[in-house]
């Protein structure tokens, strides 16, 4: 922390969801805690929140009768998009580590693949277990371009609705 977007090698994307109060009566629904990767739903993905977690205590900040957050997101497929100043479209880079922590809450397959600027190809994969245990699964990238530029999906995390809850990508090159 505490360095900006060109003086870092990692970014990030916690992918939650809280009601948090906004005046007296009304509330507005926040969404994600990004650093220079960001996840967007759009007309083709559309995520649910997943792993509700009730919190201890009434909140002042969390809407009336919300007093709880969702610490996940699932999907058959979610997108990321790389701030272009993080790493800038079209540039290869040797080596990025992508980390997806994850509820391992069925036997399935967790997935990293490009977006349609890359051809819609499958990186790397991995088998889950369905153990209901949280995980951390790391991909190592070589010699990979991301050609997503301003919001357009980088990379997908694809799965069959895994609840996906944050997601790292590290530039090894910096």
């Amino acid at each position: 922390m505490g360095k900006d977007v060109n003086h870092t090698n990692e970014a990030w994307a916690f992918l939650n969801e809280a009601d948090l109060k906004q005046g007296k009566s009304k509330s507005k629904s926040v969404k994600n805690m990004e650093r220079w990767l960001y996840q967007r739903d759009d007309d083709q993905i559309k995520t649910q929140p997943a792993f509700k977690v009730q919190h201890p205590i009434a909140m002042w900040t969390m809407a009336k009768d919300k007093h709880f957050s969702y610490l996940a997101k699932t999907a058959d497929k979610i997108g990321f998009a790389i701030d272009d100043r993080f790493i800038a479209p079209g540039k290869t880079i040797n080596r990025v580590m992508i980390k997806v922590s994850y509820l391992d809450s069925k036997v399935s397959e967790l997935a990293i693949s490009s977006g349609k600027t890359n051809g819609n190809k499958t990186w790397q994969h991995i088998k889950t277990v369905g153990d209901n245990k949280i995980k951390t699964v790391s991909f190592i990238l070589e010699n990979v371009t991301f050609n997503g530029k301003n919001m357009l999906n980088d990379f997908y995390i694809e799965s069959d609705k895994l609840p996906i809850s944050l997601v790292r990508i590290i530039n090894l090159d910096k």
